[in-house]
């Protein structure tokens, strides 16, 4: 569950490190003018900016304190700090637990406002309300701030990774706008299936907010999640396909052993039919003969997988290593293949003629 929907989301970056954006002031308009803009573009349903990164796409830590402590010196917490915009969780689908969003009320001149996500509620206040309590960041100039809204975890930290997963503290861009890096990212909720479509539209109505400052790395969100699972997703394709290579080998090693085994006891299988061996009589003992051995391995190999799990804890998510159903499913489908590769030297058995196995003797 990563947090929010990134259906229908298109996402582009801008570079605030130049002389013109050095102050907040011309932030605080520019980033007016892209809500403005970007918001009335046909076909975007919500705009909203955060900065300095996406969701799944990395983080940026920052420390804060409880606001009155009488600790000496106080207990610090670790958060991964975000700058948005009035309308950001709404635009990403990120569920609003309590208090509120941001507003328009929330400018430089009113008191810090802060939303915190609900890790970082039950972790900094396990046994109160998050909502009207007070922080106060760390650094050379701290700022108290007021926590106004608390929101659902959001998997920031990437897919990869399970680094400070959901604690999370959320600012106003407009009391105080990313720095460090000063990047701010323009995202839109759009009503296409194929928001790549209005990325001109977007560019030129950010050329008109911000004259000279292009927007790069534009990409929709569901790019950015499936780059982040392009290497998992090829290992899981050349693992699925040397275990299908392995399987049909096996099948086929299986198929050729028994074929050549029916062809040496084909007098002894005339022999049966002649005592009064039945075809169904004759399958059965050929399968049985063929999938013993195979009984065996399945087994053998049930108990490698159970003796190595630690070696594959890592690879896996959502299903333990020593998941029941996952074995049987996989011993399953190995008798299966097995049984299939048995059948056809089962069937010529059944068909072998007694008269001709008995003159061949």
């Amino acid at each position: 569950d990563l947090g929010f929907a990134p259906e229908r989301v298109l996402t582009m970056r801008l570079d605030l490190t130049g002389e013109r954006y050095r102050e907040n002031p011309p932030v605080f308009a520019l980033a007016r003018a892209l809500l403005d803009r970007v918001g009335g573009v046909p076909g975007v349903r919500r705009v909203a900016l955060e900065g300095p990164g996406l969701p799944t796409s990395g983080w940026y830590g920052a420390h804060f304190t409880r606001d009155g402590d009488a600790g000496s010196p106080p207990e610090q917490y670790m958060a991964r700090r975000h700058h948005v915009s009035p309308g950001y969780f709404a635009a990403m689908s990120i569920p609003l637990r309590a208090g509120r969003d941001f507003t328009a009320a929330d400018v430089p001149e009113a008191p810090r406002a802060v939303v915190v996500s609900e890790a970082f509620a039950r972790r900094v206040w396990p046994d109160a309300p998050a909502v009207g309590r007070r922080l106060r960041s760390l650094g050379p100039q701290p700022t108290p701030y007021t926590v106004v809204g608390v929101v659902g975890e959001v998997e920031h930290a990437g897919l990869t990774t399970d680094a400070l997963r959901a604690a999370d503290i959320y600012i106003s861009v407009f009391q105080s706008p990313p720095r460090s890096p000063a990047v701010m990212n323009v995202i839109a909720r759009t009503a296409s299936a194929r928001p790549a479509e209005l990325a001109s539209a977007l560019r030129a109505a950010i050329g008109e907010a911000a004259p000279g400052l292009p927007p790069f790395d534009v990409r929709t969100m569901e790019e950015r999640l499936s780059e982040q699972t392009a290497g998992a997703r090829l290992l899981v394709l050349l693992m699925g396909a040397f275990a299908t290579l392995a399987l049909a080998l096996a099948a086929v090693g299986i198929y050729g052993v028994l074929a050549y085994v029916v062809a040496q006891r084909t007098r002894e299988l005339g022999i049966r039919a002649a005592l009064g061996a039945r075809p169904g009589d004759l399958v059965r003992h050929v399968l049985s003969q063929g999938l013993r051995p195979v009984l065996a391995g399945v087994a053998v190999g049930a108990a490698g997988v159970l003796a190595l799990t630690r070696l594959i804890t890592a690879m896996l998510y959502g299903v333990s290593p020593t998941d029941p159903l996952t074995l049987a499913g996989v011993a399953a489908l190995l008798l299966a293949v097995s049984a299939a590769a048995c059948c056809v030297p089962a069937l010529r058995a059944a068909r072998v003629d007694p008269q001709e196995a008995l003159r061949e003797a």
